[in-house]
């Protein structure tokens, strides 16, 4: 991935995409930020953090931020993918 790819956020375990009202915690932001909508463009990604654009604005996530909540006390880990890359 390289900024300007556009992304999708998926499950790591089975690489499906997250559900559209799927959040993902925050560390630097301190909140949820939703990760289920489209379009998302990388901006920047390093070993440390991911920051990706959407709709609503620049949203930034720790690497190991990356699990994700469809409701409390249920957690999936995620990652980030090309739109249209499959592994």
């Amino acid at each position: 991935m390289k900024p300007g790819d556009l992304i999708e956020w998926v499950h790591e375990y089975d690489s499906q995409h997250v559900h559209k009202d799927a959040k993902l915690w925050s560390t630097p932001m301190q909140r949820w930020v939703p990760i289920g909508v489209h379009p998302m463009m990388l901006i920047s990604i390093t070993d440390e953090f991911y920051f990706w654009l959407t709709l609503e604005g620049l949203l930034l996530a720790r690497v190991d931020d990356a699990s994700s909540r469809l409701t409390v006390g249920t957690r999936y880990w995620v990652v980030p993918r090309i739109i249209g890359e499959h592994r």
